[in-house]
């Protein structure tokens, strides 16, 4: 599980299926990729980047997607 992700997310009070949405994926595949159980496409990351950047613009992909 990618808890940083995880608790971005929760930050925004974003839903897993509000952010799947946000980045055009549905809330399973969402699911199974914040899961850890798929990985998430560059597209994808850069989709989140950009949802998280505009309320923490200091944010760099390392932080959001280390495994903590």
């Amino acid at each position: 599980m990618n808890n940083n992700l995880v608790g971005y997310r929760n930050m925004l009070r974003l839903s897993q299926t509000a952010m799947g949405a946000k980045i055009g994926i549905c809330r399973d595949s969402y699911q199974l990729k914040e899961n850890g159980k798929k990985d998430f496409t560059q597209t994808e990351i850069e989709n989140i980047m950009k949802i998280l950047k505009e309320k923490r613009p200091e944010l760099t992909v390392e932080e959001v997607f280390l495994r903590s």
